[in-house]
């Protein structure tokens, strides 16, 4: 069974396919979505609105930001070995208590 696909293109794009933007055009995600749902007979609807995906950008870039931050404040502390073995001996207890109330229910 031969996967590869014939390696003459003259039929894989076809005229009709192409989509002609002039310079001076502005097209927007709804303009593109009709364009590929008439092209591709599908009903494909805009989920989120510009306004709600870039809220959700900057309150992603905000909390890295925090993060960040908090890190660069803490980093003297974060070097001590003594911080670390308290957390990884927390994070021991409390995945060992996890499993033997697992186990015990």
């Amino acid at each position: 069974m031969n996967l590869k696909r014939d390696s003459r293109l003259e039929g894989f794009y076809n005229e009709e396919d192409v989509w002609l933007i002039q310079s001076q055009e502005v097209y927007d995600a709804q303009k593109q979505i009709d364009f590929l749902n008439n092209h591709l007979r599908t009903d494909v609807k805009i989920k989120f609105t510009f306004t709600q995906i870039l809220i959700k950008n900057i309150l992603g870039m905000a909390i890295i930001a925090a993060l960040f931050s908090l890190i660069q404040l803490l980093y003297k502390f974060l070097l001590n070995q003594m911080v670390w073995f308290g957390i990884a001996m927390a994070v021991n207890v409390i995945c060992t208590g996890g499993l033997v109330h697992a186990m015990i229910n």
